[in-house]
């Protein structure tokens, strides 16, 4: 990692935040011959790929999943351009198992993804003969904004997205979709009951419910799953270290503002801007790429002034709900107690609708729809073989909780660290995570009896976690609420309006993602290169 001082230096581009989108942009910027420096607040680079450790144990904070990596993909296109090759570690067939509970009895009964996507619509249709013509009718609308959004280059700009469209032999169809909520669409088909939640509980990845979210963009992520399912070995720090290049200045445990230059200096080379950090460094840059919350560029900049219809854009920009992660670390591997290389949702019984309009954590997870990922069957590098706590096996338990802070006791991301004898709230939110923690734990070992006394080790992360170590306005790493107005419209593109300043990142359209944010860092270098 490059840290020398930049004083006084002139960059091609300055890149603010080193999540996957900064980290994709710089490296391309510099394959393609730009002087290039990442500012990062925290010590280590990475955002929400960094995972953190306990006692050579490692957990993902924000990589579970990959899809669509296969040769000739947005992906795989994407990383050749990068010159970088992860090692893949796929999972099963069968990637993704939705448990239906019962609450006296354990489990129910279950149905799996599975891949190819046809092969799990035969499946549906056949436990679900009464719905065979809306199953292909789902299946259907799917599959055409796939092929759609798979001609639409990165990033996405509206004129790419009307392109698109204006393509499609199905217009008609296709713009009453880009109008629906994902609730109105399956309203249309006839979609209830237990077959409507096995197609809808992606969705809660996105943070929306149902009756809100983007009918399209609901679709081109569901689709997404079942391309190539896939992990990559190391996590998210090979992610991080594969990213990294030698020619960029990488300035990490550092905040920083910038100031437009209006009258030409002799120091700043031909640049746009002054960038001072708050260790005293001084330099220059042509352009600035801002990839955390844009909302942010207000406090990081001193006489820019946002376009109108860039401030008018973050003025309604919504949160979608944020996530509680249950971290666990197991005596044995995971295998012994049931689990295999796959994801897992306990559906619980609200459904997803319902879920967002519950706001108690304790109630959330113990009947709201919980996400599971098998770290260790995915990951050979997630355990330290010789690891203090003893643990074979690692997994994650995530569930979603309604982004307000005051849930968890405050807005202040230092006073649940303090006791209430100094103005914190630390002992009413440790009573709150030990409790909320220990309803997701029973629930799992409902389910996989064979957990119970096997955990080694558990954790809770609350959207408070997040605002705390990423540093994130909306309590989550999900960007703005992927709405209809949202996908359509309110979203802005990379372009900020202002010259030389651009957008990257989760905030950015189509939404967010893996893969999304390293096609924009990748797509808007080559847009800032010569």
């Amino acid at each position: 990692m490059h840290t020398m001082s930049p004083l006084h230096q002139v960059f091609d581009a300055v890149i603010f935040g080193s999540g996957l989108a900064g980290l994709s942009c710089a490296r391309r910027l510099a394959l393609l011959g730009q002087k290039v420096a990442v500012i990062e607040k925290n010590k280590a680079l990475g955002g929400h790929l960094l995972p953190f450790e306990r006692a050579g144990t490692f957990f993902e904070v924000g990589l579970h999943y990959i899809a669509d990596t296969g040769q000739g993909s947005h992906f795989s296109d994407a990383l050749r351009r990068l010159n970088v090759q992860f090692d893949e570690v796929r999972l099963d067939d069968h990637f993704e198992t939705l448990v239906f509970e019962d609450g006296a009895q354990g489990i129910r009964d279950a149905i799996s993804y599975s891949t190819p996507v046809e092969r799990f619509a035969e499946e549906l249709k056949g436990n679900f003969p009464e719905n065979k013509r809306a199953i292909d009718s789902y299946f259907s609308a799917m599959e055409m904004i796939w092929q759609l959004m798979k001609g639409v280059d990165f990033p996405v700009s509206h004129k790419g997205m009307l392109q698109a469209f204006l393509r499609s032999h199905q217009k008609l169809r296709l713009g009453k979709l880009a109008f629906q909520t994902l609730g109105a669409f399956f309203d249309e088909l006839g979609l209830h009951g237990k077959l409507r939640e096995i197609l809808a509980v992606h969705h809660l990845l996105i943070g929306v419910p149902p009756s809100r979210v983007s009918a399209v963009l609901h679709m081109l992520v569901q689709r997404y799953y079942f391309e190539n399912a896939c992990f990559v070995a190391g996590g998210g720090q090979a992610m991080i270290d594969a990213l990294e290049h030698k020619d960029v200045q990488y300035l990490t445990g550092r905040s920083a503002t910038f100031a437009k230059i209006h009258a030409p200096q002799d120091s700043s080379g031909g640049a746009r801007f002054r960038i001072e950090t708050d260790l005293g460094e001084v330099f220059f840059a042509k352009n600035i790429v801002w990839t955390p919350d844009p909302r942010l560029l207000e406090t990081a900049n001193k006489n820019v002034a946002l376009p109108a219809l860039l401030r008018e854009r973050l003025k309604g920009a919504e949160a979608p709900a944020a996530l509680v992660v249950g971290y666990f670390a197991t005596r044995k591997e995971l295998p012994d107690y049931g689990l295999q290389n796959r994801n897992y949702w306990l559906m619980g019984s609200l459904d997803s609708e319902q879920c967002y309009r519950r706001e108690s954590p304790d109630l959330l997870a113990a009947h709201a729809p919980v996400y599971i990922s098998t770290g260790s069957l995915r990951d050979p590098h997630a355990l330290k073989p010789d690891n203090k706590l003893g643990a074979r096996g690692v997994f994650q338990a995530m569930f979603l909780c309604p982004p307000d802070a005051r849930l968890w006791g405050g807005d202040d991301v230092d006073a649940y660290r303090k006791p209430e004898s100094r103005g914190g709230f630390g002992r009413e939110y440790r009573l709150l995570k030990e409790r909320t923690l220990k309803t997701l734990t029973h629930r799992l070992e409902t389910v996989w009896p064979a957990l119970a006394g096997e955990l080694v080790w558990s954790e809770l992360g609350t959207p408070l976690t997040h605002r705390r170590y990423l540093h994130s306005m909306t309590l989550n790493g999900y960007g703005f609420a992927p709405t209809v107005s949202d996908f359509l419209w309110k979203r802005p593109g990379t372009s900020s309006g202002e010259d030389g300043l651009y957008l990257c990142g989760a905030h950015v359209r189509p939404a967010h993602g893996i893969v999304t944010a390293l096609l924009n860092g990748v797509g808007l270098a080559e847009r800032l290169a010569p």
